[in-house]
């Protein structure tokens, strides 16, 4: 177990890692700080409002307890609900389990946009060697019509010839 927590604590780091923190309470916003800023760069708001939350994890600290607070608190958009008091080592985990889980969900996003985009690229190079072969076959067939149009100027001399000598 003391090597699985010690992986854990080293997923969870996420070194230059940075959280918006938003409480409306100033000693505890103060304390939160402290606590976090030890392992990530800490950006604090007064509330919520003013946090600029889009695209980040949410972990709403609440002292509404109970089933309905939380499922409240989940279905009104945060990630994670952690009920005031609270451990500190409780909400460091969360904290670092969030931005790991979020670098993870980061990465998979740039590389799915990467394969999305070698996809196209190899559509497109699909699309174009079609489009050489196409005009490969149609060179081809005016070739070969170019030859039978001379050809058949060539089979046709005689009689133009013998016409030529039955007018006067």
């Amino acid at each position: 177990l003391k090597g699985v927590s010690r992986n854990l604590g080293t997923a969870f780091s996420v070194p230059g890692a940075r959280i918006l923190l938003a409480e409306d309470n100033q000693d505890m916003r103060d304390y939160l700080r402290r606590l976090l800023a030890v392992r990530w760069t800490v950006e604090t708001a007064a509330d919520g409002h003013a946090a600029r939350t889009q695209g980040i994890p949410i972990i709403l600290l609440s002292a509404r307890a109970g089933e309905e607070a939380i499922v409240e608190g989940l279905q009104a958009g945060a990630d994670d609900y952690l009920i005031k008091p609270f451990a500190a080592q409780e909400l460091l985990a969360r904290v670092g389990g969030h931005l790991a889980l979020s670098r993870l969900r980061r990465q998979s996003e740039n590389e799915l946009a990467e394969r999305a985009r070698l996809k196209l690229s190899q559509y497109i190079l699909f699309d174009q060697f079609r489009l050489a072969a196409s005009i490969n076959v149609h060179l081809d067939s005016l070739d070969d019509a170019r030859e039978a149009l001379a050809l058949a100027v060539q089979r046709l001399q005689p009689l133009v010839r013998l016409r030529q000598l039955a007018v006067p």
